[in-house]
This record gives structure tokens, C-alpha cells and sequence, in this order.
């Protein structure tokens, strides 16, 4: 997308408001910039000074981005949960846990600095697109194979749901 131009492309947009949804390239030094149009829907996405966020990986492949003071009980949780956890399951619970949770970085420029894990697991091949969307104050982004399963899933129960809306008219 040229920077200035309006994203009238996006025809849902106006009609989900806080949601935004789109294709971004990685760069070369393990950094996403997130589109002015995602950033205006995000309420912490445009900090005055870095911001530090935490990178949950899901089952999915995704990957959602929130503040990391919002979310610190979570990572206190996953504390207590290793602690309490059998001897013989640690190592490979706490090894989970360190590809689950990352720290992460959100620069006054839109500049998400990712962790190599995480460049590694969003763009494995070092120059396919990231998926990138917003939606209630989260970031999330997708690798471009997870995001098309995502995509398919998703659009399948789109269509359900406009066809049965159909259907009751």
C-alpha cells in the first residue's frame, strides 16, 4: 500500500471498526512494521516511547501481541504451574513454555521488534508474508501458512452463517 493513500480497499472495515486486517513484508532485521490503519485501531499500538509486549504463540500458529503489564498474571501463572510441576515434566514443560511466551517490542514508529524465535516461526523462509490483523485491543499475526488455514476455516463459517441469515428471511 503506498503510505498516504486511502485504504478503501478494505470494504469491512467500516462495518468492524476496531478490526483490521492485512499482508505486511518482515524485514530483513527481524522487524514487522504494523500498518497506520491497524495501529489506529489499537489503543496501545502508537506509544510515545518503546512499549514492551508479550508474544503468545497458539496452537493455530498464531501469534497474539498484547501489553505485557496486561498480561503479567498470565506469565506468573505459567511460573507457578513449572514450579509445581513434576521433576521428570520440567524440562519439557519449561522448554513449552519459553516457545509460548516472548518478549517483544513496540517502537514509536510502529517497528515491532520480534524475538528470533519468533521471526523464525512467523517467517521461516525468511521473505513470505506476514498476516497481521487487530481486533479488541489484541494484535495478531500469522505466519502465511497458518493464516490460510485460519482463512479457510473461518471463511467456511462465514458463509454458514450469511446462507442461514438468508435462509430466515
Amino acid at each position: 500500500m503506498t503510505p498516504g493513500r486511502t485504504p478503501s480497499w478494505n470494504v469491512i472495515a467500516g462495518v468492524a471498526s476496531t478490526s483490521w486486517l492485512e499482508s505486511i513484508a518482515p524485514s530483513s532485521d527481524g522487524r514487522v512494521l504494523l500498518p497506520v490503519e491497524l495501529r489506529k485501531r489499537v489503543s496501545w499500538a502508537s506509544p510515545k516511547r518503546s512499549l514492551a509486549l508479550l508474544a503468545t504463540t497458539q496452537s493455530d500458529g498464531a501469534v497474539v501481541v498484547a501489553p505485557l503489564l496486561e498480561r503479567s498474571d498470565e506469565i506468573g501463572t505459567v511460573g507457578a504451574v513449572l514450579e509445581a510441576a513434576p521433576a521428570e515434566e520440567r524440562a519439557s514443560l519449561v522448554f513449552a513454555a519459553m516457545a509460548t511466551y516472548a518478549r517483544v517490542s513496540l517502537q514509536p514508529d510502529g517497528r515491532l521488534r520480534l524475538s528470533p524465535g519468533l521471526v523464525r516461526h512467523l517467517a521461516p523462509v525468511g521473505d513470505e508474508p506476514i498476516w497481521v490483523g487487530a481486533h479488541c485491543e489484541q494484535v495478531w499475526l500469522w505466519p502465511e501458512a497458518a493464516w490460510a488455514k485460519t482463512l479457510a476455516s473461518a471463511a467456511d463459517t462465514l458463509r454458514d452463517a450469511i446462507n442461514g441469515r438468508k435462509g430466515r428471511r
